[in-house]
């Protein structure tokens, strides 16, 4: 019975050499799991900081593109605020001013693709519109309409 026992004893133990393979394969199994949660945390937040960087700048720079053509547009309507007759043309309506000043060329000139010109009151008594690739004027009925029915876009509490 004793010779049974050996046997299983035998049987049942391993190898030094088993025992080493085993023990190094846990070890680096247990590193390559650790080295995986180490990094891709480190990395995920890298990436993200990286992203949110890139995002920032990106909105920068469309910020500022925007300011330029915001202020681009604000010179071109200083340029024909001031201006005297475009106020006389407003009262009087004067066939001549619209014929000598107000034409397509003039809008082309300025990129624009429309130019309106409304009373106090938001009644639109000029308006033209242009298709800027062909040079060519275009109906501006449409628009007229839309803003006729939205006057609260173009008309404002105070003259100033």
């Amino acid at each position: 019975m004793s010779g049974v026992f050996e046997t299983l004893k035998r049987e049942s133990l391993l190898s030094v050499r088993a025992k080493v393979l085993i023990t190094v394969s846990l070890f680096v199994g247990v590193l390559f799991v650790l080295l995986y949660f180490v990094s891709r945390n480190l990395l995920i937040d890298s990436y993200i900081s990286i992203e949110t960087d890139a995002a920032i700048q990106n909105l920068d720079r469309a910020d500022a593109a925007f300011a330029g053509e915001v202020e681009k547009y604000n010179l071109q309507l200083q340029d024909w605020s001031p201006c005297d007759d475009l106020y006389m043309y407003a009262e009087d309506r004067d066939p001549e001013f619209r014929e000598t000043t107000l034409f397509p060329e003039g809008v082309i000139h300025q990129n624009q693709s429309a130019f309106f010109l409304a009373d106090n009151d938001g009644e639109i008594f000029f308006a033209i519109a242009m298709d800027l690739e062909s040079e060519t004027e275009i109906s501006s009925s449409s628009l007229v309409s839309y803003f006729s029915e939205n006057r609260e876009l173009i008309t404002h509490d105070s003259e100033e």
